[in-house]
C-alpha cells in the first residue's frame, strides 16, 4: 500500500489479487462513510496473478503499456507506477483513495488492510525472484532521460505554483514561469516543433 501527499491531498493506493477483494474493500471504504467520487478502482487484466510471465511476448508488452498510460495521472513515482502496472499487467485490482477526510485515514489504511491488500515491496521481490528486472530495466526507464528531466523541472514549477496558490499568490502564470530552465525548454520546445 502506497500512502502519499501531493500538494496538500492525502492519497491512499493499494493492490488487491483479486476483485473479489477489491470491491469488499470499496464496499467498506463506503459504509465507513467515503463518498464514490474520492474511490477509483482500475481494474487490471482479465487473467490472475501468475508468478511466470513472458516478458518479451507483445501481448504482454502491450498490455503493460497500457497500464503505465493509464496511471499517468495518479502522481506516482515512475518506479512505483510500472510496479502497479506489472500488478495489473497480471490481473491484479488497484483502490486509491483521495482527498479524504484526514480523520478517515487510519480507517481507510486499516480497511484496505484487512480486505488483503498485496505488500508491494514482498510481491516486487517475488516478481524479481522469477526475472522481473522492475523499473531501472525496463524501456521507460531507458526512454525518461530528457522527458525525465523536463518532468522533474516541469512538476517543480506545478509545485511552486502550488504553494503560490496556498500562500495566496495573485498570479499563478508567475510561479510558472518565473523558472528560467522551464522557460527555456518551452523554448527548445517551440523551436523543435516550428523546424521542418
Amino acid at each position: 500500500m502506497m500512502d502519499d501527499s501531493f500538494r496538500g491531498t492525502r492519497t491512499v493506493t493499494a493492490i488487491f489479487d483479486t476483485s473479489a477483494e477489491a470491491e469488499r474493500a470499496v464496499d467498506r471504504l463506503r459504509a465507513a462513510g467515503v463518498p464514490d467520487d474520492q474511490i477509483r478502482v482500475t481494474a487490471g487484466a482479465g487473467t490472475s496473478y501468475s508468478d511466470v510471465v513472458d516478458y518479451d511476448d507483445p501481448f504482454y508488452r502491450t498490455r503493460h503499456r497500457g497500464f503505465w498510460d493509464a496511471l499517468a495521472d495518479f502522481f506516482l513515482p515512475d518506479e512505483d507506477r510500472y510496479a502497479y502496472a506489472e500488478g495489473l499487467t497480471r490481473g491484479a485490482q488497484l483502490v486509491t483513495v483521495t482527498g479524504f477526510d484526514p480523520m478517515l485515514h487510519e480507517r481507510i489504511a486499516d480497511i484496505l488492510d484487512d480486505e488483503g491488500s498485496v505488500d508491494l515491496d514482498t510481491r516486487e521481490a517475488e516478481w524479481r525472484a522469477a526475472g522481473w528486472s522492475g523499473y531501472e530495466g525496463s524501456d521507460y526507464y531507458r526512454e525518461s532521460g530528457t522527458a525525465a528531466g523536463i518532468g522533474r523541472t516541469i512538476g517543480n514549477a506545478v509545485d511552486r505554483a502550488g504553494d503560490a496558490l496556498a500562500h495566496g499568490a495573485d498570479r499563478v502564470g508567475d510561479a510558472l514561469t518565473g523558472d528560467q530552465t522551464l522557460r527555456g525548454f518551452v523554448a527548445q520546445i517551440r523551436l523543435r516543433a516550428s523546424c521542418p
